[in-house]
């Protein structure tokens, strides 16, 4: 059973390392923008760790998927399977209704909702 946590574990390492390569290989087309206010600033921030919670999330989904099928009846094993499932489940959710009430909030503020870009108005220079 160490073997096993031990590969997995492995694999999962060299995922995440693997992310910067991939990442690097892809013309994203991102420009590098000047904000206009505060708030332009924190939704871009705020978007950006509900990102990077929301592939964690997944992560954590796909390990417990795994440990499920790999856990062979093991009764203990099983259960915390489910629970991984359950808990990468219910942070998606939260990572969901927190994007929602970002993007709310922004826009009472009368703020872009486009992350990362300037508000409507504003003069770019390039």
């Amino acid at each position: 059973m160490k073997l096993s946590k031990g590969i997995l574990y492995l694999g999962m390492i060299t995922m995440l390392l693997s992310i910067p390569v991939i990442v690097s290989a892809v013309d994203t087309g991102i420009v590098m923008v000047k904000w206009n206010n505060i708030y332009d600033f924190l939704q871009f921030i705020v978007k950006t760790m509900l990102s990077i919670a929301a592939i964690i999330a997944v992560i954590f989904l796909i390990i417990g998927g795994v440990r499920y099928v790999v856990s062979a009846g093991n009764t203990d094993s099983v259960e915390g399977a489910k629970n991984t499932i359950l808990y990468a489940v219910i942070g998606l959710i939260v990572i969901m209704l927190a994007w929602f009430i970002v993007t709310a909030v922004a826009n009472i503020f009368g703020s872009d909702t486009d992350s990362g870009t300037p508000s409507s108005g504003s003069t770019q220079v390039n």
